[in-house]
């Protein structure tokens, strides 16, 4: 291998997403008030929200900016204006992306599949519509520790709560987030807990991937009907399937069957690992999906430098956050030889 190969494959990573759940108050801040590109991110965003979303991102309180009508667009919003940024500061297009959950809506962005403003459009609208449906039907998530779906599944069946309580997303080895009706998942948690598993519950305001986001598939159809797709110029894997999405009208429907669909983060990532990618970097607020990767690439038994950039300190870091990431991956697989 040259030296130019070797610095493409140096340069080379997968761009991760997040979504509901990474939020902080004063995420972006500091992209922000460097002005740039981030803040004409923002200054779209909150032409788009009718409503300050930078003042809500920065400020909260956050309570406010955790309704899903506010985060879903912010975190958008943030996440976008993150990219913008590291890609102002010469890091090159990534070579596959993903999102989690409301987080495909920036990979598809970064994909080439959806414009910025209709990103941040759809995210506006899908947060208004899920929180209608989050206050005509009562829901709750919890993370679920160190069990397996199936087990999870199993007492679902058993407790009589099929088609009330699924499991919406499935975020990696022993981390799934069951999500359904408040009765019907306290009724699974307390099983679960009499059994002494634990159980967390999130910080969301609806029960997201689960059937009782139903009702807003009608609106949300229509309003992608006036949004654009176009063939990834990227590639990229997408939560409802777990693989790469080629076909435009495929991904909007996905997208909106995705309202009630699983979350298929551990498969997503089983196959980002699979197809042999060895860095990802988090572009966005928080180190959920890090942590995640780095989990999965572990019980994978694979290497990953998973690295994320919330900040412009961790910008300006990247290159050695990248480096000590590899190292660390060299010295565990030399220990292990």
């Amino acid at each position: 291998m040259n030296s130019a190969d070797e610095h493409a494959k140096d340069e080379a990573y997968v761009a991760l997403f997040p979504g509901q759940g990474s939020q902080a108050i004063g995420m972006g801040r500091d992209f922000f008030d460097g002005g740039g590109v981030a803040r004409e991110v923002f200054e779209e965003a909150n032409e788009i929200a009718g409503k300050d979303i930078s003042k809500l991102s920065f400020r909260g309180p956050i309570s406010k900016l955790s309704n899903t009508d506010n985060l879903q667009i912010a975190i958008t919003t943030v996440n976008i204006a993150i990219y913008e940024e590291l890609r102002a500061a010469g890091r090159p297009a990534p070579v596959l992306t993903l999102g989690h959950s409301v987080g495909e809506y920036s990979a598809l962005y970064v994909a080439g599949v959806i414009s910025r403003s209709d990103a941040l459009r759809a995210t506006r609208e899908r947060g208004l519509l899920m929180q209608r449906e989050a206050k005509l039907h009562a829901g709750s998530m919890y993370a679920i520790k160190k069990t397996p779906a199936s087990q999870i599944e199993a007492l679902i069946q058993e407790c009589g709560l099929a088609g009330d309580v699924i499991i919406g997303n499935d975020n990696g080895p022993g981390q799934q987030v069951v999500s359904g009706s408040s009765d019907g998942v306290r009724t699974l948690i307390n099983r679960l807990m009499n059994d002494g598993v634990e159980c967390v519950k999130l910080a969301v305001s609806g029960a997201w991937h689960s059937p009782l986001m139903a009702g807003a598939k009608e609106d949300f159809a229509n309003c992608l009907k006036d949004i654009a797709f176009a063939a990834p110029k990227i590639p990229v894997i997408t939560n409802l399937s777990a693989d790469f999405a080629t076909d435009p009208d495929r991904i909007r429907t996905d997208l909106i069957e995705h309202l009630t669909g699983k979350v298929l983060w551990h498969d997503s990532m089983r196959r980002v690992i699979g197809e042999g990618h060895a860095t990802t970097i988090e572009i966005g607020p928080g180190r959920v999906l890090t942590r995640l990767a780095a989990k999965i690439a572990r019980s994978e038994s694979a290497g990953l430098a998973a690295v994320g950039v919330e900040s412009k300190s961790d910008l300006q870091q990247l290159a050695a956050n990248l480096s000590e990431a590899r190292s660390e991956i060299r010295e565990a697989q030399e220990a292990r030889s």
